[in-house]
């Protein structure tokens, strides 16, 4: 068996079924495995979630923003590296993503980066990366 046996997951937590809907296309058309959830709740009960070889959390979910959810995948050992999406961020919301060493992308996204970004983590994450590494404008 040459190449990788499984596609990465990755999973996206997003509460906007049209960009919910959008990014898990992209990623499927890129030939990753895409695990869509619609709440912070949804993506604690996944089973998946801990298989994960990147996460895309939007920070404006509702209950919790997405930081808050993402530190509570990392008590539950979720260790897959993570970018936080979020629509005309604030500056707090940047500084807290700055401060968690957390990569931030606004919305409207530019999916060349974004495919970039998760092509670079999965490559990291030991999978074969085939994919071509757009320059990311994301924010750290």
């Amino acid at each position: 068996m040459s190449g990788r046996s499984q596609s990465p997951l990755v999973v996206v937590v997003e509460d906007d079924a049209a960009v919910l809907n959008s990014l898990e296309f992209m990623l499927a058309a890129a030939g990753y495995r895409v695990l869509a959830c619609a709440d912070p709740a949804e993506a604690e009960a996944a089973d998946g979630v801990a298989k994960a070889s990147c996460l895309i959390i939007d920070y404006g979910l509702p209950d919790i923003d997405g930081l808050t959810l993402l530190h509570r995948l990392r008590q539950r050992g979720v260790s897959a590296p993570a970018v936080l999406i979020a629509s005309t961020p604030s500056g707090q919301c940047r500084q807290a993503a700055r401060e968690a060493g957390i990569p931030l992308f606004e919305k409207p996204l530019d999916g060349g980066s974004l495919s970039g970004w998760v092509a670079q983590m999965t490559s990291r994450r030991g999978f074969d990366a085939d994919q071509r590494l757009a320059g990311s404008d994301a924010e750290t």
